[in-house]
């Protein structure tokens, strides 16, 4: 669909950014500092020359400006002599003894002057030769103002001799390739005889420390650049074609498999060789030649000499190639080069140890780089070797992987075979000489070979190792190292020329490899067959006088290679055997035992300390760097049994480490643990996971690491760790989950269907996310039946007979308008209901509902609207709208909780949905009927504005936004702006927010503006906003212009309309400012008090405002203000200065401003416990006192007292009464006697001539009034509290007050006072229960309310309705998720909002501004827990325990989701109390932590909605699983599908009882057992490790190569559990695995090895084997295998 366009951007920085900035360089700290100048242009403007009293004595363009100046949006400068009398013109000499911008006086500050305007425009250019200072730039006052525009450059390297410019640079790495850079300059050489160019390398070395040159204070880092050779050359380029050597690599996170290495930066040398006459390409490391490479030329097509090298990135390089078929254009060729064997891993990982050896730092300070040479030469040749062998048979080029393992092993076994023996593979014998081909180089058979052939098809050339011409005749299964001589060994060669010997270190890296691959899960095999045939053959070749170890390697490899594949590797390498020329080494190991990692763990976890070949605590440096594998183990397994406190801190720390040192070696996952590690070393580290899900010291620390808290198994702690700044959304999972937990139900097209909100209003969606809150009944959606205001009304009007069309018409008619008043009355208990329940969308605008005045008429339902024509007032649906409107953005989130980029609100979208204005004032000009049931959206914008601001998004907009809604928007959007922009910024005292509040406030406007005409409720908006922005602040000018404003008369016929509201909001603003700043002692008995304001005598005034009497302080004012209008500059002004409608006198109008004044009072002492202040406003005891207070002034008393008086308010019904004057309540007892006796007529109606001295209606009226002020006070005393003392109290004096009104006994008709008046009661005590129960649904209250609202008649006005519907709205707050603060600052917006004077008709302003209504939602606190599932991300049941800081306070027991009601006690954790969860503890220190607990449920249980008596629960199900609905059942206790696919196809669930497949002896049996034990004892991960230990047996019965391996598992398991025992370790602590069922499976591998006959050659780890030829390190008679008590297996 269409969107709008976007709003133009703002013209000018945002006023904040500008007011900051020039507050800080002008050095004005406080909302106080204002400029002089801006002082001055007020003074200097005169007032406007007299004209026509009837003519409007204000300019538009005028008023306009002064707001623009006020706001700081001002476009146009101020033009000479603009707007100034000649008074300005004649005062240049004021201006200039003072300079403009100096700093004001203390004693003259203007709160209208603007704080900051554009630096271009002339303020008040008085006088050409005036002497004015301007302001600097705001860019020359900003951090960047002294910054050069460019950036230094330091010279490191300076060459004085510069022969010729260099025509190539880079970098290369040094020749160890430990990452210290080589600089490379290619320059043209002087003598270019052969090689045109050289290279020349330079070292970088670091510069000594304390040399570097400073610049700025800050060190930059140098290097010294030192020449180290020249190498002549064609070309030269960078290539990373090798990696760099693992003892260099520093990883942060360790992969699981192999090392994904970074690639080291070689050079490719492009020369002409003199000796042989033709250009060669070596890859060099740094000065270091490695390889010659040779490019394969394409069948059909011959390439000259390469030309030149050039456009090298990684391992591809261009070639630019001679053409040799007669074009003289060059080719460019694309190639790559690598010597990574990338084809095969376990290859790689094994070239990686040898050259980590040789590359180590302790070998390479006794051999210099001889060590790296021998390793890259070693690369070199298995490249060579691999391409060699490398021959597809189809033609593609697929990789072979077998070759790499023939080309790596003939490599490996001839470097040990000339280091070991002395023989040279590349000197062949004569007779191998004869038995090749003579004529044919080794070049030739390898261009004439079919792999040639297959190569050249290939896509990409390839750089390749000349030389090599190896077939695949003459290799067999296994390697020989013989084959190697045919492609000219670089190793020997390089071996050739030193002394040293590299034997030891690479037999001794390989074997490390050999045990590093054991610690592999699946795929040790592989490499262990692998790497062990290589060393059983160097082993068996090597003679007895060199290897002294020999025969124990030997015994070790056979041990874990099995007979089979030992004895055919021995075979082949005593059929290679040869005479020993000269041997270089002298031993074959540096070991005199082999190592074995296994024995090594099995030692660490059996506390043991045996003799493994590895150290006790082995050093990582110690261990070979491409054994990641074995330094990953060693290091977790020294920690885990390193530390000695068995303490339960020292449990808990040291599992943390462990936890926290997995991690960091890259196993992340359980089950990739598993897989990764073999069975015996991970079930030691999988029970340190399992213990660590309980460890309630470990759940405390809360660490804010996922990846540990996933490794656990415990997610749910750490998303409940992290708050709203982490990313996460509480809305959208709020309602995503609830989606997506439908779309998997049977009823999700029906669930969905009512998610669709048609009417716009944000009920129909609180129908599905608020039903777990109340699942009995359905009361959420009776709820927003009550409170739709979209739908057209039920309107049945019986019909007589005699009734005539017309008047029926007319009846109907009649009766809609009454339905009509409480339809419009009901946004504000709407918006109530539905706050906080939307998640925007920046590209769609905000959904706003209609209010329906149309009417449904049964039988046939017809539609019947509204005729507004003979209405006596149009603007019915002003205020309604705005409600609307105000409903409509509450539904918004708030600022803190719109941190998500799709839902923040921005100033775009805000101007996006506003209004055509054009339509909405042809939708004004409009009588039909059909616009009466259209939603103004002009009005309600003003509504969504102030929504804005109390969610805190109005801050968004910029200034010029402001100024553009203040001069051309409505009533409704004025005030909209000046409420939400002073909520938005409340208690900030902002400047700019102040100046445009004080511009809408005739009182504070400059004398030539007094004129101005400013709506009322503007004006009661402005001073309510001022009260919000300065909240507590005690600002003494805003107190004492307030505490004047109370008590102000008159002064024209302007402001005379709803007078009674701006004095009562000028009485709240006054206690807002002051809240709590009373003089009077804390709970803590601290005192309190304002410090300035006590010679403003706010006390006595206040006092006097409520009691009446004389103002001084107004005469005071009236006098001053004569004699100013007596001057003659001002006496044509001086007959629109008096009203003409109101005359006081000098007395006080305590009608006007004793409920301001009461309520400020209240407000100024709230919980101070002043008794002084209380006995001021006390009511008065006698008939006659009572005659000189009105009855609803003593409502607000009683009011203001409670709020002084704040710990003395009690639940009671005794306090209720207690607050009736002695008087009254006898008299209204009285009354009642007398009612009762005329009821009965044997009893006398009289009851003397004393009940004639007191008026019986003043005495009902004081009766209602004050009780209900004293339940007012009850429902801000208790407000959000559920308390169900004080709910009872006010719910027995709701049914009073319905029985007065509804009742018609006689009693009820004696003591009934005006319906109207009671109908007002009765609604204030009805908004009192419901701040009690704010947010509870508490069904008896919702019925009661029900009944209250029922009534729709004349004597129920419009007000009435708005109160019930506030009530309604108050007992569902947020769908049954929020409730009401008690906090100081909530509790006045709560006296603000709730004002007990409700408005007679929709366009009632008289006594209260409707839009304060809305304020309510400052004191909205979203207090609801829900609980999901981190499995599934449902919503479930979980019972839940407020723990309170007071030990002596019994903790709260709810149920999630649920509400937290506010308590006197402060809260200190939550905790899960259920024993279906796993245990968790939140923090409440500082407040409520989130709304949302994620919880893990335990697999034996069910949830509370699937099983709520926990008769379902796996506890209590008899036998085990059988039967074809094992599977079912199975499925509703796991949720995971490896658990499910578990119980599908490995176990006998649907198999019958003894089938053959079935059994206690077969595997699907034992499936069925073990599965049956995990879901009992919820140790699911358990499952894979039974599996593999009895998956271990099945395969040494069908003749498993690796038995000793494999055992291995069970010997560590052993230990494990019997250390456990010996530490005497409580049976009560976790345990992954069943020790019953671990003693199943040993007894079955010792019956299997002490029966097999093959077997019984294993020995223990230590060499000693047991005399009866068993293994003597499974079973011991400790244990019982038969001893099962807890399952019901089979052992026997």
């Amino acid at each position: 669909r269409e969107i709008k366009n976007s709003p133009p951007p703002p013209p000018q920085a945002p006023l904040w950014e500008v007011s900051s900035q020039w507050r800080s360089s002008e050095g004005l700290d406080s909302h106080l500092g204002v400029l002089q100048q801006d002082l001055d242009d007020m003074v200097l403007l005169d007032p406007p020359p007299p004209q026509d009293p009837n003519a409007s004595q204000f300019d538009a363009t005028a008023r306009k400006e002064a707001l623009a100046d006020a706001l700081g949006v001002r476009k146009t400068p101020h033009k000479v002599g603009e707007q100034m009398g000649p008074r300005a013109r004649n005062l240049p000499s004021r201006s200039a003894n003072r300079p403009r911008a100096q700093k004001p006086s203390a004693n003259n500050m203007s709160l209208l002057s603007p704080l900051s305007k554009p630096t271009n425009e002339t303020l008040m250019d008085v006088d050409t030769t005036v002497e004015t200072t301007t302001r600097p730039p705001l860019l020359s006052i900003g951090p960047f103002a002294s910054l050069h525009p460019k950036i230094a450059m330091v010279c490191i390297y300076e060459e004085k001799d510069i022969t010729k410019q260099a025509c190539n640079i880079f970098l290369v790495s040094n020749q160890e390739g430990s990452g210290t850079l080589t600089l490379c300059l290619v320059r043209p050489r002087e003598d270019a005889s052969n090689n045109p160019n050289e290279v020349v390398l330079f070292s970088l070395e670091s510069a000594q420390k304390g040399t570097s040159p400073v610049l700025n204070g800050e060190n930059i880092a140098q290097f010294e650049v030192v020449p180290k050779t020249t190498i002549p050359c064609v070309a030269a380029a960078p290539l990373e074609a090798s990696p760099v050597p693992c003892c260099f690599v520093a990883t942060e996170k360790k992969k699981l498999f192999v090392h994904s290495h970074k690639a080291a930066t070689d050079m490719l040398l492009l020369y002409n060789d003199s000796n042989q006459g033709q250009r060669k390409m070596t890859l060099c490391r740094n000065n270091m030649p490695i390889v010659d490479c040779a490019l394969h030329e394409n069948s059909g097509f011959r390439f000259g000499i390469v030309e030149d090298i050039c456009n090298a990135v990684g391992n591809r390089i261009d070639l630019i190639v001679a053409s040799s078929s007669g074009s003289s254009e060059p080719v460019c060729l694309r190639t790559r080069i690598t010597l990574k064997v990338d084809t095969n891993a376990i290859c790689e990982k094994v070239v990686q140890a040898v050259e980590a050896t040789l590359s180590s730092p302790k070998l390479r300070e006794s051999s210099t780089s001889k060590g790296v040479e021998v390793g890259l030469k070693i690369r070199a040749d298995c490249v060579r070797m691999y391409q060699a062998l490398l021959q597809p048979s189809d033609g593609s080029s697929a990789v072979d992987g077998d070759a790499a393992s023939k080309a790596v092993g003939s490599v490996l076994c001839a470097l040990l075979v000339f280091e070991l023996l002395g023989k040279d593979v590349n000197s062949k014998s004569d007779q191998a000489m004869e038995s090749s081909t003579p004529e044919m180089s080794a070049w030739e058979m390898l261009l004439n070979s079919e792999y040639h052939k297959n190569y050249s098809s290939a896509e990409c050339p390839q750089l390749v190792a000349p030389g090599a011409s190896a077939t695949p005749d003459t290799l067999d299964t296994l390697w020989r190292w013989n084959d190697l001589g045919d492609l000219h060994s670089l190793t020997v060669e390089c071996l050739k020329e030193g002394s040293i010997s590299f034997a030891m270190s690479v037999f001794d890296s390989m074997h490390a490899v050999y045990e590093d691959f054991k610690l592999y899960g699946s795929a040790r095999d592989e490499g262990m067959r692998f790497v062990g045939s290589i060393l059983c053959q160097v082993c068996t070749v090597c003679p007895a006088s060199v290897g002294v170890p020999r025969d124990l390697f030997l015994e070790h490899y056979r041990r874990d290679l099995g007979d089979e594949l030992f004895e055919r590797t021995v075979g082949v390498a005593n059929g290679q055997q040869e005479s020993v020329v000269t041997p270089k080494a002298k031993h074959l190991s540096s070991h005199s035992d082999p190592p074995c990692i296994m024995s090594w763990v099995d030692a660490r976890v059996s506390c043991k300390n045996v003799q493994c070949g590895y150290e006790q605590v082995p050093q990582e440096s110690s261990l070979n760097a491409a054994c990641t594998r074995t330094q990953s183990v060693v290091r977790i397994f020294s920690m885990l049994y390193g530390a000695c406190d068995n303490s339960s801190a020292g449990k808990c720390e040291r599992d943390r480490r462990v936890a926290i040192a997995l991690i960091e070696e890259g196993f992340t996952d359980r089950a990739l643990l598993r897989d990764a590690l073999p069975t015996g070393v991970v079930v030691p580290l999988l029970e340190v996971l399992f213990r660590c899900r309980d460890e309630k010291e470990l759940l405390d620390l809360a660490l804010d690491d996922p990846e540990m808290w996933s490794l656990i198994g415990r997610d749910d702690v750490y998303k409940n760790s992290q708050g709203a700044g982490s990313g996460f959304s509480e809305l959208s999972l709020y309602k995503d989950d609830s989606l997506s937990a439908l779309d998997v139900s049977d009823q999700s097209t029906q669930q969905l269907s009512k998610l669709e909100d048609k009417d716009k209003d944000g009920v129909c969606p609180l129908e599905v996310t608020s039903s777990m809150l109340f699942p009995e009944d359905n009361r959420i959606r009776e709820v927003g039946r009550l409170l739709r205001s979209s739908r057209p009304m039920y309107l049945n009007v019986p019909r007589a007979i005699e009734v005539t069309d017309h008047d029926y018409e007319r009846m109907k008619q009649e009766k809609l308008l009454l339905l009509s008043r409480r339809s419009l009355a009901l946004p504000l208990g709407r918006g109530m209901f539905t706050i906080g329940n939307l998640q925007p969308v920046p590209a769609e605008p905000l959904p706003l509902p209609e209010i329906s005045l149309v009417g449904r008429v049964p039988p046939t339902n017809a539609m019947l609207a509204l005729d507004t024509s003979e209405m006596p007032t149009t603007d019915m649906k002003v205020w309604p709208d705005f409600h609307n409107g105000v409903a409509a953005g509450l539904r918004l989130p708030l600022h803190m909780d719109a941190n998500d980029s799709i839902s923040k609100i921005t100033r775009t979208w805000i101007v996006y949905n506003r209004p055509d204005e054009a339509a909405s004032q042809s939708q004004n000009n409009g009588n039909n009927a059909a616009n009466a049931n259209q939603a103004n959206p002009i009005h309600a914008y003003g509504g969504l504005l102030m929504a804005l601001g109390l969610r805190g998004h109005l801050t968004a907009l910029e200034m010029t936004d402001i100024f553009d809604y203040l001069t051309q928007g409505t009533v409704t959007t004025t005030v909209g702006v000046l409420l939400g922009m002073a909520v938005n910024m409340r208690g900030s005292c902002d400047v700019s927010v102040s100046k445009m509040l004080c511009l809408h406030i005739p009182s504070l406007i400059p004398q030539h503006f007094s004129a101005i005409d400013v709506a009322s409720p503007v004006q009661a908006a402005a001073i309510a906003g001022a009260g919000l922005l300065y909240q507590g602040s005690s600002h003494r000018m805003m107190t004492e212009f307030l505490l004047n404003e109370i008590g102000k008369r008159p002064t024209n016929d302007l402001n005379v309309v709803d007078r009674e509201a701006y004095t009562l909001s000028c009485g709240i603003a006054l206690g807002m400012v002051n809240l709590c700043r009373g003089e009077g002692t804390k709970n803590d008995g601290s005192r309190i008090g304002s410090a300035g304001l006590s010679d403003l005598r706010i006390e006595d005034r206040l006092y006097r405002y409520i009691v009446g009497g004389q103002d001084d302080a107004e005469i005071r004012r009236q006098r001053e203000e004569s004699d100013r209008l007596s001057l003659p500059s001002s006496s044509a002004a001086n007959g629109n200065e008096k009203c003409s409608c109101i005359f006081e006198g000098n007395s006080i109008n305590t009608h006007v401003t004793a409920p301001g004044a009461t309520l400020a009072l209240g407000l100024m002492y709230m919980m101070s416990g002043n008794t002084t202040i209380a006995s001021a406003i006390a009511l008065p005891d006698t008939h006659f006192l009572l005659e000189y207070v009105r009855p609803d002034f003593l409502m607000l008393r009683v009011i203001a007292r409670a709020l002084i008086l704040w710990d003395d308010v009690k639940p009671s019904k005794e306090w209720i009464h207690s607050q009736l004057p002695k008087a009254a309540a006898d008299g209204y007892e009285k009354m009642r006697k007398m009612a009762k006796n005329m009821s009965q007529p044997s009893v006398a109606p009289s009851l003397g001539d004393e009940d004639q001295s007191f008026d019986r209606q003043a005495v009902r009226l004081i009766h209602v009034h004050v009780i209900a002020g004293a339940c007012f006070a009850i429902g801000l005393r208790f407000a959000g509290t559920g308390n169900r003392e004080a709910a009872a109290a006010i719910f027995e004096r709701v049914m009073e007050l319905r029985d007065l009104r509804d009742g018609s006994d006689p009693i009820s008709c004696a003591l009934r006072p005006p319906v109207p008046v009671l109908e007002m009661c009765l609604g204030c005590v009805a908004i009192s229960l419901a701040m009690v129960m704010a947010g509870s649904g508490d069904l008896e209250v919702l019925r009661l309310l029900k009944v209250l609202r029922w009534r729709c008649d004349e004597e129920v006005n419009y007000g009435s309705h708005l109160a019930f519907g506030t009530a309604i709205g108050l007992l569902f707050l947020g769908g049954g998720t929020c409730t009401l603060g008690r906090e100081p600052e909530d509790i006045a917006a709560l006296v603000m909002a709730f004002y007990p004077r409700f408005p007679a008709s929709s366009t009632d302003n008289q006594y209260h501004l409707q839009a304060l209504r809305n304020l309510y939602a400052i004191a909205v606190k979203e207090q609801s827990f829900r609980a999901i599932d981190v499995d599934t991300g449902e919503s479930v049941f979980v019972p839940l325990e407020v723990h309170f800081e007071d030990p002596s306070t019994p903790p709260l027991k709810m149920t999630a989701p649920c509400l937290l009601f506010n308590t006197d006690a402060k809260p200190k954790e939550l905790r899960v109390a259920s024993e279906r969860y796993y245990p968790l503890t939140l923090s409440m220190n500082d407040g409520i932590p989130r709304i949302t607990i994620f919880v893990k449920r335990r697999s034996a249980h069910l949830s509370y909605l699937q099983d709520p008596h926990s008769q379902r629960s796996l506890l209590v199900q008899t036998g085990t699983f059988q039967g074809n609905k094992a599977l079912d059942l199975i499925s509703s206790f796991a949720d995971d599908q490896e658990v499910l696919a578990f119980a599908k196809h490995l176990c006998d669930l649907g198999q019958p009882v003894g089938s053959g497949a079935s059994g206690p002896f077969s595997i699907a049996g034992f499936c069925s057992r073990v599965l049956h034990e995990s879901l009992l004892l919820d140790t699911d991960e358990a499952l894979p490790l039974y599996l593999a230990l009895r998956t271990t047996i099945s395969s040494l019965q069908a003749g498993s190569f690796s038995v000793a391996t494999q055992v291995w598992d069970f010997r560590i398991i052993k230990s494990y559990y019997e250390q456990r025992r010996q530490l005497q370790v409580s049976d009560s602590s976790p345990r992954l695995l069943n020790s019953e069922i671990v003693a199943y499976l040993l007894e079955l591998l010792e019956k299997l090895l002490v029966g097999s006959g093959g077997l019984k050659r294993l020995v223990s780890a230590n060499g000693a084997s047991s005399q009866d030829g068993s293994v003597p390190i499974f079973f011991d008679t400790q244990v019982n295998p038969l001893a099962v008590s807890s399952t019901s297996m089979d052992l026997s």
